[in-house]
């Protein structure tokens, strides 16, 4: 028996919505706009496509971008 439904929680704040014209281009930019959490991103590529990223905060200052397809690759970091 599952029981009763709760009552439903409040919506959450969706954060920062970026676009082309004012979304990061790099890891390292969004380390200097305050993101510090390794993890995925969205960036913009030139042509703004947006793109999802690995992005590494920790290592040696922080900032760099992830590549790399699976275990047999090896695995590149640009920043």
């Amino acid at each position: 028996d599952r029981g009763e439904k709760g009552a439903g929680g409040e919506k959450g704040d969706p954060g920062q919505l970026h676009s082309c014209a004012t979304g990061p281009r790099t890891c390292k930019e969004l380390l200097t706009r305050g993101h510090f959490l390794s993890g995925w991103h969205t960036i913009y590529l030139p042509d703004c496509r947006p793109l999802t990223v690995l992005c590494d905060m920790d290592v040696d200052g922080g900032g760099w971008t992830v590549s790399g397809g699976d275990t047999a690759m090896a695995v590149g970091f640009t920043q």
